[in-house]
């Protein structure tokens, strides 16, 4: 029997815990299902790392714009008889759902508490065969702002492969300490970290601080501990494989995150399994699911670095306490975080999908771009006719309005001037920084010609009455 594909658009193979979880459900898929078979389909230019070890296809190789790739995703996924696409956070790619036959099972996950998250599900869900969210938290927040969502959404947590049996600790100083993932200050907040090595160091020198990982952050870390470094308290690996992950994982102690949002941590469920006992910083999704303040880890309200330090102190000195709360954590994810449990999980939802009578339609041609489902008036003629003349823009707000007026920025007009304006985001929006309204009034609206919405919302008169500079929906224009 021919087996279904599977395919996870991914844009990038750089560090995240959404390829983390895209690895783990392709091994698990093709080692313990007949049904199907899955890789990821790769839309990004670099080189697939050698670290790399589950099937790549690459589709988009010559092909430069969004709408020829959105158009040959199209063709390339209507040719199977049978598939499931899961876009992840590829979201210009989403204009492709509305024009696949009825064969094709499309399945949005939300991975992260980021508004162009729930932008998307709610612009897109009609066009969405299911959506899954990573945490309960993700799953409420979604619902309680579109309640008709409910019928289609449900909750699979990430998973991840655990070990035989918890690795057995030193048990001696120094005190291990760990942190995997991307070294990034967007979302990641990683210079806290070289905060916490430094209040660290003023206590003790009996440590091992081992950031595991790369990403545009590492160079700046690296000179802040230079002399950690130089000492041999602190070492960066960089990127390495998954046996070296593990093998740093079962040297480590204490797995520490300062991250300002995530779904739900997958480095933090894999330092878990490894029984390191974590110390996070406080936020709403997927930390109170799964820790247990006090019993399997400690949880830091505002990321107040010395509540850190003293965290970690404590468990330096009550090996006790330590070993106990490792045991629990690690207990905690052998229990409800296996990729065994989401891989059953999510096939049962294939099987839902494909074992239902599915209705003998055929794939809607289109005849405007793609693009006009996400945001209908961009790639307008008058659009483009008018955006010509400005050469400093601003884009306000960071959904998913936000996000494809961006790429039609970056698209049609790759040289103009951007910037971002948000009240409830903190930190860069791909890779521009974002200030908030009253920042953006007192001192960056007179470097802009222009303000700009693509949303459908509608927004407070007393914010576009103080500005001097025009400020359109785009939704007006056309």
């Amino acid at each position: 029997m021919k087996k279904i594909p599977v395919y996870f658009i991914l844009p990038s193979m750089s560090i995240s815990g959404v390829l983390t979880f895209c690895e783990n459900l392709i091994n698990h898929i093709s080692i313990h299902s007949g049904r199907y078979e899955a890789s990821i389909l790769y839309t990004g230019t670099d080189a697939v790392p050698d670290v790399c070890s589950v099937p790549v296809v690459r589709l988009f190789e010559g092909y430069t714009t969004k709408e020829q790739q959105i158009t040959s995703l199209i063709k390339f996924l209507n040719s199977h008889e049978k598939a499931v696409i899961i876009p992840n956070y590829m979201f210009s790619m989403l204009s492709a759902m509305p024009f696949l036959h009825s064969g094709i099972m499309r399945l949005f996950v939300l991975h992260s508490d980021e508004q162009v998250y729930y932008d998307s599900a709610r612009l897109m869900c009609s066009y969405f065969d299911s959506m899954v969210c990573v945490s309960r938290y993700i799953e409420s927040r979604l619902i309680s702002a579109d309640p008709y969502l409910k019928a289609k959404t449900g909750v699979i947590p990430y998973g991840i492969d655990i070990p035989d049996s918890m690795p057995e600790k030193s048990g001696q100083n120094p005190i291990n300490i760990i942190y995997t993932g991307r070294l990034l200050e967007y979302q990641k907040r990683v210079s806290r970290l070289a905060e916490i090595v430094l209040a660290l160091d003023k206590k003790t020198r009996d440590y091992r601080f081992v950031f595991v990982g790369d990403g545009s952050s590492a160079p700046m870390l690296k000179q802040q501990l230079a002399q950690q470094v130089e000492r041999g308290n602190v070492l960066f690996t960089g990127r390495v494989g998954r046996e070296e992950i593990n093998r740093y994982l079962s040297d480590a102690d204490i797995f520490v995150l300062t991250s300002d949002f995530e779904g739900t941590p997958l480095s933090l469920l894999e330092a878990m399994a490894y029984g390191c006992v974590p110390v996070v910083n406080r936020i709403e999704s997927g930390i109170p699911e799964v820790i247990d303040n006090n019993e399997n880890g400690f949880i830091i309200d505002d990321c107040v670095i010395d509540d850190f330090v003293s965290r970690v102190t404590e468990l330096q000195n009550s090996r006790k306490k330590l070993s106990a709360m490792a045991d629990s954590a690690f207990q905690k994810a052998i229990r409800d975080y296996s990729t065994q449990v989401m891989s059953t999980r999510f096939l049962a939802l294939f099987d839902r999908f494909f074992d239902s009578p599915l209705p003998e339609t055929s794939a809607p041609q289109f005849s405007t771009e793609p693009f006009s489902f996400i945001i209908p008036w961009l790639y307008e003629p008058k659009m483009v006719g008018l955006l010509k003349f400005f050469e400093r823009v601003a884009i306000f707000g960071c959904g998913a309005a936000g996000k494809a007026t961006l790429d039609f920025m970056n698209e049609l007009f790759p040289g103009k001037s951007v910037l971002m304006i948000d009240d409830n985001f903190k930190g860069e929006f791909w890779g521009l920084d974002v200030v908030t309204t009253e920042a953006f009034l007192s001192e960056y609206e007179k470097d802009v010609d222009i303000v700009i919405y693509g949303g459908h919302q509608k927004i407070n008169p007393s914010l576009t009455d103080r500005m001097k500079k025009p400020f359109m929906r785009l939704d007006n224009i056309v």
